[in-house]
This record gives C-alpha cells, structure tokens and sequence, in this order.
C-alpha cells in the first residue's frame, strides 16, 4: 500500500506477485491490496475466491480484521457462494467486532459504505424480525419502509440503503452439498417450497445450499 500511495508502479506489481491467492485462507493480503489500491495482477484471482468460496471466507478467523473497503468488495460481487443472510450475519458480526475496539461509532457507521450493496430487499418478513430488527442498524422508520417495500415487491428509496431486489447469482462451479440438493428435490416434487433445483439461491434466505470448497 506504500508503494502505490508513492506511486512506485513497479515496486507495487512485484507487491502482488508475491501475494497472488490460491485459496480463501491465503485470499486476505490480496483482498486488502485490491480493495484500497488499483491491483490489476490481483483483482480476477481475488474475485474469484471471494465468488466460489464465500462461506470459508466470512468464516475464517482474519475476515474481523479486515477493513471497510474490503468488506465493501465482498457486498459488491454480483455473484456469492453464500445466502444474502448468510452475508449479513457476517457483516454484523464484523461490524460488533470493530465496535468492542472502539465503541465511539454505532455499528450504523461502520457498515455505512457497505449497506448500500446489502440486498435487504431479498429477506423475508421474518428475516427482517429475527435478524435486522435487534441488531438496530436500521431505524424504526426504515424497518418500516423495507417491510413494506418487500410486502407490496417494491423497491426501496431510502438513502444509504441497496435498493436491489434480485437476488445474487450463485458461482458457476459453487459447490452445493448432494445430499442437501436431493432433499431440496424431494421438497420440489412435492411441491412444498417455491425453488428450483437448477436455481437453488431462489429460496427461504436462511438456508445454506453451499459447503466450502476443499483446498
């Protein structure tokens, strides 16, 4: 990051090459690199860990020391190995992480450049209930306002908050657990949740169709 903020060029290019990626437990000082800096060397590599193994990311032990833009990377992947709960669980903790080291910023402000690529619009009602409300990073009346928007299916215009309601697409090679994937086909034939098996991220948001990939 000094490198590039003298604009040594190629000091920076050699930075990179010494930290490309191989998996999501080495992804973390090229994250940072193309999060904060322009790493051309890194970005493909780096975006596609974080697209195919976003579970083993979010759950690694160095994801709470990352920064707010590399977190802001993550949420503006169009695509995620992981539900749209699953991220927002991960991003809360990251967020009451940071406020244990410094309680002086509300949670609010250290997801604030980050929400506005947080597909709220996708939750379910109770979603909203069980995993928004308690956490109080959205007021009372934009809890109102989100609620309402996926009641009537429309869009939300509250500022600082992701008005996107599709849901992200999932990897192309995301590997989905077999035998979770047979259950959800038997779930499918009897006609008892509104998905398909050729488009498993159309589902109740608080289940993980996705196991993290062996390195």
């Amino acid at each position: 990051l000094a490198a590039d903020t003298y604009n040594i060029r190629p000091l920076v290019k050699k930075a990179c090459s010494l930290i490309v990626p191989k998996s999501a437990n080495d992804v973390f000082p090229a994250l940072l690199c193309v999060a904060n800096i322009s790493c051309p060397e890194l970005e493909s590599e780096v975006t596609k860990i974080i697209q195919e193994e976003t579970q083993a990311l979010l759950k690694s032990e160095y994801f709470l020391d990352l920064d707010s833009k590399s977190l802001e990377f993550i949420s503006r992947q169009e695509k995620l190995s992981v539900t749209e709960l699953e991220l927002w669980r991960a991003l809360v903790r990251w967020a009451q992480n940071k406020a244990v080291t410094n309680s002086n910023k509300t949670l609010r402000q250290y997801l604030q450049f980050i929400l506005p690529y947080v597909r709220l619009l996708t939750f379910s009602p109770e979603d909203v209930s069980k995993e928004v409300i308690w956490t109080k990073i959205l007021k009372s009346d934009e809890v109102v306002e989100l609620l309402s928007a996926i009641a009537s299916k429309h869009t939300l215009n509250l500022p600082g908050l992701c008005s996107n309601q599709k849901l992200r697409e999932q990897p192309d090679n995301a590997i989905i657990d077999p035998f979770i994937k047979e259950i959800f086909k038997i779930c499918i034939d009897s006609g008892n949740f509104p998905f398909t098996v050729n488009n498993p991220g159309v589902c109740d948001s608080r289940i993980s169709i996705y196991t993290t990939k062996e390195t």
